[in-house]
């Protein structure tokens, strides 16, 4: 909330806050790292204006004594600077080509231009900068060694700026490198004032005037020009020692990295080796418990042996009953008769009574081996082992790794090139296909490729980013609804615990299960074998596609769940592509099942372009529309991806109807699948 004004507590507030966020902020977040400062009348951070008072000087200078207008628009400005630049004939050739080298060093044009827009991040500053380097070679041109001099003092200003690359890291990344970065910028400025002032007439209108002028007032008569390009000299060699010096220190503790690494993999191999041993033996006890089940069974089909030749024996002790009753009806009478019906009586009750027993217990030995519970589940679905010894912070761990994945994503908005995310933001918000994916009721699946050429981009791409933003966006724009994710360029190392195709349909199906634990709405009955069980546990991927049907299955129909899977690509490769080609199956058959209550709506992504394996694929083939081809070099939108943006569009693209078709299966579903 902005303090109301002339609220002193407020103003005190904020002004602790800045200078907080000074002083920590370079430490917390590259983002935070800069030279602005802190405005106590706006307040808020404004960028530094190194140029102004060298904005005034021309402002004043070139009317009166070049007859040139002074120009407040950077690419006019750096026309004029051309101009000046190039003004006498003699020096044309020499001075175009000085000119533009010293700004687009030649067979290295854009890391040369991207270092000096490093040092002056400011366009329009830049530009000022340059118009006034040109009237000082200006006023220079009639003494060779002068205006050899400043070209030989620049030229190594621009060499010390290429050498530090700022392409890598950036200048505003290390409070010392900002420190440093920012007085060369002021020492550039102030040496082109001192060498404007040094090299005009000393009694000219104009000198008088700029001497009225408050910002100039304080301002010491210029020196000789070797004194002032020695103080920019200077400066540039501490720019230089400063930057030398940083680099050390992260090659030093890149090295004292590398070691602890080394000295923590034993331990960590050894970690391995117990853990190993312990699924040994969970596996040797299962296998006992599954002997005692079949025991078990073999012995209950036994007795149901025995009962059934008790019962023949019944009979033929009924048929001799008879043949003795026929012969001695006469002698015996009713009596025996009756004595002997009564013992078939207590017979038949107490075999139905040892059956009723054995059903019995057969049913609560079946259910008690068939439940599983939720936290058991997650132990499974996060590769955590079911016992008591394992810590619980470890499962709050891997449960709130998706919530982690999310805002690493996010912290790339301010790294990556803003143009690119632009590009992609408004490239994928036009697309028809995609707005249908949004404003369609029923399931739907689509792959987006953004075509973007960059065969350097890291694995967590613009589209990534703007994959972050719309989870956010939905989760806000539709709290009902169900959003699960995966970002596969996080996980794309073989020893990580998601990797792969099975670990995105384990880690989509984690989020769907703390969703319906959340909801108090799980139902695991559908996991009624131990062979369902064990497919579980030993993570078969068979077993866990259908595990993630079965969860999306107990969402109502009132309800869309979302699935966005970020560079899915990552998997369209030999070792990966059987299991990517199971996954895709599922997804194929989730979003054509019409018995499904709730709608499922799967966004996949790819930041280049896909390959013929991924095309060829029954999902695609299916219908060839669910591949959508983005062109965003056609678009010049150079602002980041918005949350504002991409929220507004979800919100006005908003299914207006949860209505869907329930299918053959009907009910019965949960069974029959």
């Amino acid at each position: 909330m902005t303090p109301r004004a002339g609220d002193p507590v407020g103003s005190r507030l904020t002004a602790h806050a800045a200078a907080f966020i000074s002083a920590e902020g370079h430490d917390i977040h590259i983002a935070m790292a800069g030279s602005s400062r802190y405005d106590d009348d706006e307040r808020q951070f404004v960028p530094p204006n190194f140029h102004k008072s060298l904005e005034e000087l021309l402002i004043r200078y070139l009317p009166e004594n070049l007859g040139l207008q002074f120009q407040e628009d950077a690419k006019k400005l750096e026309e004029l600077a051309d101009k000046l630049a190039n003004t006498e004939a003699r020096y044309t050739d020499r001075q175009k080509t000085f000119w533009h080298s010293l700004w687009y060093h030649v067979g290295d044009t854009k890391d040369t231009l991207d270092a000096w827009v490093a040092l002056i991040p400011n366009e329009y500053g830049l530009a000022v900068v340059k118009t006034g380097l040109a009237v000082v070679f200006k006023l220079a041109e009639k003494s060779a060694e002068r205006r050899q001099r400043i070209e030989k003092t620049f030229v190594a200003i621009r060499e010390a700026l290429t050498r530090a690359d700022p392409a890598k890291r950036s200048f505003r990344s290390n409070e010392d490198i900002c420190v440093s970065a920012d007085h060369l910028n002021q020492s550039i400025v102030e040496c082109i004032e001192d060498m404007i002032l040094l090299t005009s007439k000393e009694k000219t209108s104009w000198r008088q005037k700029l001497a009225t002028a408050p910002k100039f007032r304080h301002r010491t008569p210029p020196p000789d020009p070797d004194v002032i390009l020695g103080k920019l000299e200077e400066a540039r060699k501490e720019f230089e020692r400063v930057i030398d010096l940083v680099r050390d220190n992260v090659i030093e503790g890149t090295g004292f990295l590398t070691q602890s690494m080394a000295m923590r993999l034993p331990g960590m191999h050894r970690n391995i080796l117990e853990t190993n041993e312990s699924l040994r033996v969970f596996s040797e006890k299962q296998d006992e418990r599954d002997k005692d089940y079949k025991r078990g069974y073999e012995d209950f089909y036994s007795m149901l042996h025995q009962i059934r030749a008790d019962t023949q024996n019944i009979v033929a002790r009924e048929n001799n009953r008879q043949n003795s009753l026929r012969i001695r009806e006469q002698e015996t009478g009713q009596v025996i008769t009756r004595n002997e019906v009564l013992q078939i009586l207590l017979e038949s009750k107490r075999q139905r009574t040892e059956i009723e027993r054995l059903r019995r217990e057969i049913r609560y030995t079946r259910k008690s081996r068939q439940l599983i519970k939720g936290d058991q589940l997650l132990h499974i679905l996060t590769g955590l082992p079911i016992s008591d010894n394992c810590e619980l912070a470890d499962l709050r761990q891997m449960l709130q790794r998706p919530n982690d994945d999310l805002q690493k994503c996010l912290s790339y908005k301010g790294k990556l090139n803003t143009e690119t995310q632009g590009q992609v933001q408004e490239s994928v918000l036009r697309n028809n296909r995609v707005l249908g994916w949004l404003n369609r009721p029923e399931s739907d699946l689509i792959l987006v490729d953004a075509n973007i050429d960059d065969p350097g981009m890291p694995k967590t791409t613009p589209m990534s980013v703007f994959c972050g933003t719309l989870v956010t966006s939905m989760v806000t724009a539709h709290p009902e609804d169900v959003v699960v994710f995966h970002f596969c360029g996080q996980h794309f190392l073989p020893k990580d615990a998601w990797y792969g195709p099975n670990g995105l349909v384990r880690f989509l199906a984690m989020q769907l299960l703390v969703r319906l634990l959340e909801m108090k709405c799980s139902d695991l009955s559908f996991i009624d074998d131990w062979d369902f069980v064990e497919g579980l546990e030993n993570h078969d991927l068979s077993c866990l596609c259908d595990l993630l049907y079965h969860l999306i299955a107990q969402f109502s129909a009132q309800t869309t769940v979302y699935c966005v899977i970020d560079t899915i690509s990552l998997f369209d490769n030999p070792r990966t592509l059987p299991d990517l080609k199971v996954v895709m199956d599922c997804f194929h058959s989730i979003v054509r099942d019409t018995s499904l209550s709730p709608a499922v709506k799967i966004l996949l992504t790819n930041p280049m372009h896909s390959k013929r394996t991924m095309k060829q694929l029954p999902v695609f083939q299916d219908d060839p529309t669910r591949l959508v081809n983005l062109i965003p070099d056609t678009l010049t939108s150079a602002t980041p991806i918005s949350d504002r943006v991409v929220g507004r569009t979800i919100s006005r693209q908003s299914p207006t109807s949860r209505s869907r078709l329930r299918g053959r299966y009907g009910a019965e579903f949960d069974s029959t699948w």
